[in-house]
């Protein structure tokens, strides 16, 4: 069977390696990259939606330059962290909240996030990126001047976006950071629309394979709800101020995402 990686690679605590192609979940010994064409051949289980492929043999047809020098930059970190992180508690959080990669996470770990509603934290998102933007700018207000603070969280920003290996949803919202101090004197007359199909049209020329994963709709449908919506429900929500925002943009995401 032929299959296209449409996800980095995720290192495991049996230092095995997790790779999605659509629906189909990838265990193997050795790494591969975002954008990879192989021919594998092996065993294929059903769980929860997803198909776990267990290979006997792999062949490499295909090896996209730029993709594979993200993913190995990826996977350097997630072999550093391995390496040097003793603690098993701390490095599954760091693994999840700044690589994006749950697989250290263990089962009672993860059935309390999703009871607590707060297992989408676990997925490297927009949110993530206005945590740290925010950080990064009130830390560099006391060292630069404001016209220089924002250019420096943008390419800082676009800096962590490559470590973690480009997932689609943090370099659509670097893209929105990018475009917020390029166009600083023109904010407010380019519809949100066109940055979100600007960012769209970016993936899918410089990532190709990512589009052909969930996450990929999931994450653009999400923010388009959000541009659509949430500005509706901000009114109807106003006597909630000041969770009015909070609650239209939580349910516009999930509007359009709930199908």
């Amino acid at each position: 069977m032929q299959l296209t990686i449409t996800s980095q690679p995720f290192l495991t605590p049996d230092h095995t390696y997790v790779l999605y192609s659509g629906n189909i979940c990838l265990v193997s010994e050795k790494p591969f990259s975002l954008g990879d064409t192989l021919f594998v051949y092996g065993v294929i289980k059903p769980s929860h939606g997803v198909w776990f492929f267990y290979p006997k043999g792999i062949e490499l047809i295909k090896r996209r330059f730029f993709l594979s020098w993200l993913s190995d930059l990826s996977l350097f970190w997630q072999e550093r962290i391995e390496r040097h992180v003793s603690s098993p508690s701390l490095r599954a959080m760091i693994f999840a909240l700044v690589l994006g990669n749950r697989m250290y996470l263990n089962y009672g770990t993860r059935e309390e996030f999703r009871a607590t509603g707060l297992f989408h934290l676990l997925a490297l998102s927009g949110l993530h990126l206005a945590f740290l933007a925010a950080f990064l700018e009130r830390l560099l207000s006391f060292v630069f001047s404001q016209r220089m603070v924002m250019p420096i969280v943008a390419i800082l920003l676009s800096l962590y976006t490559m470590i973690v290996g480009a997932p689609p949803s943090l370099v659509r919202a670097t893209l929105f950071v990018w475009g917020y101090v390029v166009l600083a004197d023109r904010r407010e007359t380019i519809s949100f629309l066109h940055w979100v199909g600007l960012s769209a049209l970016v993936c899918c020329v410089f990532l190709p394979p990512s589009w052909l994963g969930v996450g990929w709709s999931l994450s653009f449908l999400a923010v388009i709800g959000i541009v659509l919506f949430a500005p509706v429900l901000q009114i109807l929500f106003q006597h909630f101020y000041p969770l009015d925002g909070i609650v239209a943009t939580t349910l516009s995401a999930n509007i359009v995402t709930f199908p």
